[in-house]
């Protein structure tokens, strides 16, 4: 199949192909995957040789395209399959994040962001960094001057899910709300936020820590909860400690910011304001913003994100404090547990 193949194309760009029969795609969904060469920001046959794709990377990769450019207009045979308007122009995409970003100003401003979805996604573009700052990852997003930096762990809201079934709530909504019936610690009770596993320590696996006869199934969801706020906060401290993001300013986005509790429980954690976006569906804003953008529009005036400006409960300052520096010394102190059970279960 290899062999067969004559293009690479992201979701968006087999969309757009759809749509206009044109083959393009953007930097940021290159280098996501990790295919774009950073410096010289065109794709690298260093990255397609050591996947053992270095045929298919010298005839495969479409032309790389900006973000909110014009890749062709809607044809005559796509408008009657989707019941679109023929000549309608297509405007280029980017990454679902980089697309959030925008429609929080973000991009523009160079707050952080903590995206409380699926995954533990903690981001900020910044400018260039020589020698490049020891984050998760980075972006070239099409701007040789500015980067997207992440701090990113496998797992956030997914561990709420994982709670959602394994302890027969009716949603994630719900062990949220059965959470907050229980103070702040959970009366002991420590939650390991890792049920996709982690980036550190090595080999990390969710569980519960302090585990004891009188604690509830509002003690598991409080910990659960808990847990995954204070780890959104490690990766967006450690991205502050690199002198990434405006100091003090930080975005809230995704399911998990759905509930003002929450982003109250992030800030109490970071120990300054954040500001909940999760009413609105940032990703389509941003993509939205790229289309006002083909047409010759300042998206980031005209389609700005509602947000709601949280404060940390200014009465639980101590107790967050204490509570993440506790917390994460159980996470650091159990590195050599991780990497036995990592062990056994290879």
């Amino acid at each position: 199949m290899r062999d067969r193949a004559r293009h690479l194309l992201f979701a968006k760009d087999y969309l757009a192909f759809l749509l206009t029969g044109e083959i393009a795609t953007d930097a940021s969904d290159a280098s996501t995957a990790g295919l774009l060469a950073l410096r010289g920001g065109g794709w690298s046959p260093m990255a397609f040789e050591a996947a053992g794709l270095a045929d298919l990377g010298a005839r495969a990769p479409a032309p790389i395209m900006a973000a909110g450019e014009v890749i062709g207009r809607v044809s005559a045979g796509a408008a009657a399959a989707f019941g679109l308007p023929a000549g309608v122009p297509v405007a280029m995409g980017a990454i679902d994040l980089l697309a959030s970003l925008r429609a929080v100003g973000a991009e523009r401003q160079g707050h952080a962001v903590a995206v409380l979805g699926t995954w533990c996604v903690n981001a900020v573009v910044a400018p260039v960094r020589e020698p490049k700052p020891e984050v998760g990852a980075i972006v070239s997003f099409g701007d040789p001057a500015r980067r997207l930096y992440l701090e990113n762990s496998p797992s956030s809201m997914a561990n709420v899910a994982w709670a959602a079934r394994a302890l027969q709530f009716a949603d994630a909504a719900a062990v949220v709300e059965c959470a907050m019936s229980e103070p702040l610690g959970a009366e002991g009770l420590r939650f390991l936020p890792f049920i996709n596993g982690g980036n550190w320590p090595a080999g990390a696996s969710a569980g519960f820590v302090g585990l004891q006869a009188h604690h509830t199934r509002a003690h598991l969801a409080r910990a659960v909860v808990d847990g995954v706020a204070a780890w959104h906060a490690w990766h967006l401290k450690r991205l502050a400690e690199r002198g990434l993001g405006a100091p003090g300013r930080v975005a809230a986005l995704g399911g998990g910011a759905r509930d003002r509790r929450m982003a109250q429980l992030l800030a109490g954690f970071l120990g300054h304001a954040v500001e909940r976006c999760g009413d609105d569906e940032t990703g389509a804003r941003g993509a939205a913003g790229y289309a006002a953008l083909s047409q010759g529009q300042d998206a980031a005036d005209c389609l700005p994100a509602p947000c709601e400006r949280v404060e940390p409960d200014p009465r639980q300052q101590a107790a967050h404090r204490d509570f993440y520096a506790h917390f994460h010394s159980v996470v650091d102190s159990l590195a050599p547990a991780f990497g036995h059970l990592a062990g056994v279960a290879r």
